[in-house]
């Protein structure tokens, strides 16, 4: 303004700062508490907040207002040499609610996201397991089988981390089938020499 010393474009780079109750509104304020300036769209309002402790120049502070409604205020401090180097005040105040819609949509976003890659990364889990273990139970198989006299040993198709665990039960269940044939041959012996 002419009065100020200080001198501003006729169209702002910002067009909300043009158009009252666009939820942005800026002020230049000297040390003394003096509007020097204010936006188009601060000219019927006023600067939220009265008990700012004082910046040093260079210095920012950003802070929410609740009161009356939910608003973020920045004040800048700034040393004006064309005003023989006198502190202003630079203080933009916007409306927070696009601001916590859009933290709002990103924390959805966010627990979406999470929620799928938890859910994708259990089935996944769930899948190798289910993989992996598809050996052990073909061999839990075999061996019932071999129980109950169906088969005599387990099959060649495992893992070569098992092989040693499939001879091992192999070795077994022919040294039991060798224990029941001689038994077997004993009883047989036994009849015999009792029939005789």
């Amino acid at each position: 303004t002419a009065d100020s010393g200080i001198a501003l474009p006729g169209m702002l780079p910002e067009p909300r700062l043009e158009q009252p109750g666009s939820g942005l509104q800026a002020w230049i304020v000297a040390a003394d508490d003096r509007v020097l300036w204010a936006s188009p769209s601060a000219q019927s309002t006023t600067i939220p907040g009265d008990d700012h402790f004082p910046l040093a120049p260079g210095q920012f502070e950003l802070h929410g207002h609740r009161q009356p409604r939910a608003l973020l205020h920045l004040r800048y401090p700034v040393i004006w040499e064309a005003l023989d180097d006198a502190v202003l005040t630079f203080h933009v105040v916007a409306d927070r609610a696009p601001f916590d819609a859009t933290i709002a949509v990103f924390r959805n976003r966010l627990y979406l996201g999470l929620g799928s890659v938890t859910l994708a990364f259990v089935l996944a889990q769930l899948l190798a397991v289910r993989w992996a273990l598809r050996p052990l139970r073909s061999m839990a198989l075999q061996i019932r089988e071999l129980e109950q006299g169906r088969r005599h040993r387990l099959g060649e198709d495992y893992p070569t981390e098992l092989h040693p665990l499939v001879s091992n039960l192999d070795r077994f269940a022919a040294h039991e089938e060798a224990r029941r044939r001689r038994y077997r041959r004993a009883m047989d012996d036994l009849a015999h020499s009792l029939k005789t």
